[in-house]
């Protein structure tokens, strides 16, 4: 993972507090698109929360008939930060053609983007420190967790 720069700033500049005026989490499930995905790096300083509440209050109104919202899906490209495509384009690529497409070539699923697994799964992968650990044991965000799928 190269060391952060802009996103660095960003960090610093954007504390616990600051708040978007127009979130799109409330804006996603109007548009008139079928599928709508989130790619972030596994070590991203965004929290990948916004995106899994977007995946599940879209797939619940799906459930309960609202066939209008888009399918939702969040990737997490692996040994990555915010600069994924940058840090691993191979494993952004992938997540990209997965989105696009939904089926990778033998090479190309070697390198299978991770998923962010539902808050009841993720009780199962809590580390001792009592923080969220991902599949290969690394720190992850409080709320989330790494999956293969």
């Amino acid at each position: 993972v190269l060391p952060p720069s802009g996103e660095g700033c960003l960090n610093r500049l954007l504390l616990p507090g600051t708040y978007a005026i127009n979130p799109v989490c409330h804006r996603i499930p109007k548009l008139k698109v079928d599928d709508v995905v989130f790619i972030y790096g596994e070590k991203d300083w965004m929290d990948p929360r916004a995106g899994l509440d977007v995946e599940r209050n879209c797939r619940q109104r799906r459930a309960e008939g609202d066939l209008d919202v888009p399918n939702v899906t969040v990737h997490a490209v692996r040994n990555s930060g915010h600069l994924l495509m940058i840090e691993n384009w191979v494993g952004f690529n992938a997540a990209v053609v997965l989105s696009c497409c939904g089926t990778l070539d033998a090479d190309m699923a070697k390198h299978r983007p991770a998923s962010f697994a539902d808050k009841k799964r993720m009780n199962r992968t809590m580390g001792e420190t009592g923080k969220m650990v991902s599949a290969a044991g690394s720190e992850a965000t409080e709320e989330s967790t790494f999956s293969r799928e």
